[in-house]
């Protein structure tokens, strides 16, 4: 996860992420720029928070019940969502960025038990590992981990919807469930685990706003791209110039079409 956040956070790419450390992120760049940056999460960011502490500088953190600093283990996604409608009360600008728990293990812990469509399930018991559980067990409560993710998102994007917003969302990584013997993830850079969602959704008034960004950002549907585009997108995405900028890595730029000379 802290190589993953690094990445999402940087100008520099996995190839440079020894340089993130001595570098700021994109939300100091936005605090500089006046706006309300906020972080708000149901995970620690303890850990990651020391190791690239300058990418986290000017942000405000949002310290929730059950999540950022005051982590309490099973909290479900849910529990952010008043506090986000309460920020978004404020007539600033603002960014807000969410971290979830999402589908990290104990996957059974991290949806209420009306999201337990696909049966059966693990036990909720983090002491458990995922070679404890039949691989049935194992799918099922990852999927209503994801189910759950869906109905996170989909309250989220009902927030926004009469908002001037957009929304980006992406895993920092994916789990594996078993392929080839490999369970979790950070062992090793499986496919399965390099391989996440990528989803960017606009309010209808952000459309009406600004046409050819999602013109420009729809142009991209279906190309292979990764965290190293959030950084430049972003940034571009908001009018913000630089030089520091790389507009091939924005999804906000137009898709360059490859054409064979004649």
């Amino acid at each position: 996860t802290h190589l993953s956040i690094a990445c999402l956070f940087s100008r520099h790419s996995e190839q440079n992420i020894d340089k993130v450390k001595s570098e700021t992120g994109f939300l100091s760049v936005l605090t500089a720029q006046g706006y309300d940056t906020t972080w708000i999460s149901t995970q620690s960011i303890s850990g990651y928070y020391e190791s690239t502490s300058t990418l986290y500088d000017e942000v405000k953190f949002s310290i929730i019940p059950g999540g950022s600093l005051l982590y309490g283990m099973n909290s479900h996604d849910g529990v952010m969502l008043p506090y986000i409608e309460k920020l978004l009360e404020k007539k600033t600008r603002q960014f807000i960025t969410v971290q979830l728990s999402g589908s990290h293990w104990n996957y059974a812990s991290r949806y209420p038990e009306e999201f337990a469509k696909f049966k059966p399930t693990q036990k909720k018991n983090a002491k458990v590992d995922q070679a404890s559980c039949t691989k049935e067990e194992l799918i099922n409560s990852y999927d209503n981990s994801i189910l759950y993710t869906d109905f996170f998102l989909a309250n989220l994007i009902h927030l926004l919807k009469d908002k001037n917003a957009f929304l980006i969302f992406a895993s920092d990584h994916a789990e594996s469930l078993g392929e080839n013997g490999r369970l979790g993830h950070g062992a090793d850079f499986a496919p399965e685990q390099k391989e996440i969602p990528f989803m960017v959704w606009f309010s209808d008034s952000f459309k009406q706003n600004y046409p050819e960004l999602v013109n420009a950002v729809s142009s991209h549907r279906g190309q292979i791209i990764s965290h190293d585009y959030i950084f430049h997108s972003v940034l571009h995405c908001l009018g913000i110039e630089s030089e520091i900028l790389d507009l091939n890595y924005s999804l906000c730029s137009y898709k360059k079409i490859k054409t064979d000379k004649l």
